[in-house]
């Protein structure tokens, strides 16, 4: 029976190669292109990515209204500008095999994308997910946008408690939900 991660949930997607083993804590964006690469994927204008712990209390269209139109989005990105000591950045030894384009998008939860958006190239499979999907973007000429100035306050890694509607992330107790 496929699953996710661990002996995760039934019947859903498994991730490929790249995600299996001790390293699928890494991957979880693989999900999302072998979804997205296979021949069962949906055509949309937009596909967002929301992780199992995320809690929407608004339509998703009225969270991402402003950025909508645009290739990639999420809660916050860095590249080696505003955030040169990302952890991400440190451990890749040669900079110059991505030509200037690393760029994270802060977390994975909460991301927006297009089909241009969606580019897969093997280059960038040693990135941390975050990292890799951001980078992607940059490469195929798409600089990450932030949802909004606030989006940080909704998602993030640390635990979130919803205090108004919105799209939270993580959310992980059941007494916190709105």
């Amino acid at each position: 029976m496929p699953s996710t991660f661990g002996e995760g949930l039934a019947d859903a997607l498994r991730p490929d190669k790249f995600s299996s083993g001790e390293h699928q804590w890494r991957n979880p964006d693989n999900l999302i292109y072998g979804w997205f690469w296979s021949c069962d994927y949906a055509s949309a204008q937009r596909y967002v990515i929301l992780e199992y712990d995320t809690l929407c209390t608004v339509p998703i269209c009225d969270f991402y209204r402003a950025v909508w139109n645009e290739p990639v989005a999420g809660a916050a990105s860095v590249t080696l500008d505003n955030g040169p000591d990302s952890c991400w950045f440190h451990e890749i030894p040669d900079h110059s095999l991505y030509r200037n384009t690393l760029a994270g998008i802060i977390p994975l939860s909460g991301l927006l994308l297009s089909n241009e958006g969606l580019a897969r190239n093997p280059l960038y499979w040693p990135l941390f997910c975050e990292c890799r999907v951001g980078t992607m973007a940059r490469a195929a000429g798409y600089s990450p946008v932030t949802i909004s100035p606030d989006a940080a306050n909704y998602i993030s890694w640390q635990p979130r408690i919803p205090f108004c509607p919105g799209i939270w992330h993580p959310v992980k107790s059941k007494q916190h939900l709105v």
